[in-house]
């Protein structure tokens, strides 16, 4: 392996620990704090959109065959996160049906 392989691989690995901590930080930041259920909620959301963006990002800016690995990460966390949304949006509506 030549050195830009290398160097390539290390910066992969140093740029999927920054978005791990990131994430881990934005969850601490979301679970302290005295907060209603529906912020709660919706912090949790705004933590999966972030994490979900940083991995697109990553995903999407390193090519090559040995990177197909974050792109396969990044679609399974678009779709949690996008679950995880549809469900919120449901939970908001249903709770503006029975407000009444």
């Amino acid at each position: 392996m030549d050195q830009r392989e290398i160097n390539r691989q290390k910066n992969s690995r140093l740029s999927l620990a920054l978005i791990a901590l990131n994430t881990l930080l934005v969850l601490c930041l979301v679970v302290t704090g005295n907060l209603s259920e529906d912020e709660s909620a919706l912090n949790l959301l705004l933590a999966g959109i972030m994490a979900t963006l940083l991995l697109g990002i990553f995903a999407f800016s390193y090519k090559g065959k040995a990177y197909r690995f974050g792109k396969w990460l990044f679609g399974i966390i678009l779709l949690i996160t996008l679950g995880y949304g549809a469900l919120i949006w449901y939970a908001f509506q249903l709770g503006k049906a029975f407000q009444h």
